[in-house]
């Protein structure tokens, strides 16, 4: 039978695992207390309903005929939710409707994009696209 001779040893190696996990629990309790991120999925399906609702609601269409965007932003407001930011272009269909937003946003965050087209009614003949752009903030 052989004897363990000193057992302060072994009392310092666990020690120190202890330590080392101790330490990495804290980092991923820092780490991963982080907002989770909203899902690209998220964007895109909010601007698929919203240009749904705008393209069947006749008092929006006729205000994106006459190149007014009031209605639409307000709309937007009404709907987005607070960590997204919002641009809206109203051009003719063959248009590429570039976003009008800064150069810092374009270089530091993806972009979303989503666009419809708005058919001429009884009052206006022209037809429009209208193109709206979401970031996070």
């Amino acid at each position: 039978m052989v004897k363990i001779k000193s057992k302060g040893a072994w009392l310092r190696i666990l020690e120190a695992f202890v330590a080392v996990i101790l330490i990495f629990s804290v980092l991923l309790f820092v780490f991963y207390k982080q907002e989770p991120q909203k899902s690209d999925e998220e964007i895109t399906k909010l601007q698929k309903n919203l240009l749904e609702t705008i393209s069947l609601d006749y008092s929006l269409r006729s205000q994106i005929l006459s190149d007014n965007v009031s209605g639409v932003e307000t709309k937007i407001k009404e709907v987005a939710p607070g960590w997204i930011n919002y641009s809206v272009r109203i051009c003719s269909p063959e248009d590429i409707c570039a976003a009008d937003i800064s150069a810092e946003i374009l270089s530091t965050r993806d972009i979303y994009s989503s666009e419809t087209l708005i058919m001429s009614n009884l009052t206006y003949f022209k037809d429009k696209k209208l193109k709206i752009f979401f970031w996070k903030i």
